[in-house]
């Protein structure tokens, strides 16, 4: 499912909408406008509200009455829905495509579009702080375009934690996925045509599958803790960017997660150029 951040923004601007109103303060409304005389405003709303609903009478707490069960009948069968699909992932499936107007990333809502005519294009609505850089991925030709939306200072490189990955296809620039590690400490890296993240207990890397010519994940471990201390560790190895050679792991041995955190660290940080404006 598809994030919609737009939405924090709106109740951000309806938050601010709230407070210029002077909401949460109290007021004094004059008398002629209450028919209250000496009450704040609080006091005279409490009083208003209390005469409506004596002039409302049964008839209005009826209605009120139906439109609540109607209410909690449809909240009763959204849930009930939810359970049987949690049950059955299979519902999850459809032959519907998702809009193509949802913003995937920062970027697309700072354009208002997701199709692009070009990097160059996508790079002009970057704004100061965010930072892109070029790589190439195995399975794919040309070059890849990594979209961050914070940066930071690392070892002597501009870094970044997470990105988005986009793509250039048929001549329009779209987004593919987006990566990211846990944490600063674990910046994006990139090898050989392989892009990697790490946080204290997992470690990926990702290239571009050949059939889908998406990005997909190469390799994936994860390291385990159970209540007595004791690791596990479980994932799955990609030699190939395919699904047809995947080598499932489930082991209580480090090896295989010591040597993928090594070539983690082994490969250099992703350098970003930075927007200035």
């Amino acid at each position: 499912m598809r994030n919609k951040p737009y939405l924090a923004a709106f109740c951000m601007i309806l938050l601010v909408a709230a407070l210029g109103s002077g909401c949460g303060k109290q007021q004094t409304i004059p008398e002629e406008e209450t028919g209250f005389a000496g009450q704040s405003g609080e006091q005279a709303a409490g009083e208003e509200a209390k005469q409506s609903a004596a002039d409302e009478g049964p008839e209005q707490e009826a209605q009120s009455t139906e439109e609540e069960q109607a209410e909690e009948a449809q909240d009763a069968e959204q849930t009930e829905k939810m359970q049987d699909t949690a049950e059955d992932p299979e519902m999850w499936l459809t032959d519907e495509e998702l809009p193509d107007n949802i913003p995937n990333s920062l970027v697309e809502e700072q354009a208002g579009k997701t199709a692009f005519s070009s990097y160059e294009e996508l790079i002009g609505y970057l704004e100061k702080g965010q930072g892109y850089a070029y790589v190439t991925l195995e399975g794919y030709e040309g070059q890849a375009l990594l979209v961050a939306d914070q940066t930071y200072e690392f070892e002597g490189s501009m870094a970044a934690m997470a990105a988005s990955v986009y793509l250039e296809q048929n001549g329009t620039v779209r987004f593919s996925s987006a990566v990211g590690g846990q944490g600063t400490a674990y910046p994006i890296r990139w090898e050989n045509g392989v892009v990697y993240t790490a946080g204290g207990h997992e470690v990926c890397s990702y290239f571009i599958s050949e059939e889908t010519q998406a990005v997909m994940v190469k390799d994936s471990v994860m390291e385990s803790i159970d209540d007595d201390g004791t690791a596990s560790y479980i994932g799955f190895l990609r030699e190939k960017n395919d699904f047809n050679h995947d080598e499932a792991i489930d082991t209580d041995s480090d090896e295989i997660f010591r040597d993928k955190m090594k070539e983690y660290d082994d490969a250099p940080v992703v350098s970003f150029t930075v927007a200035e404006d």
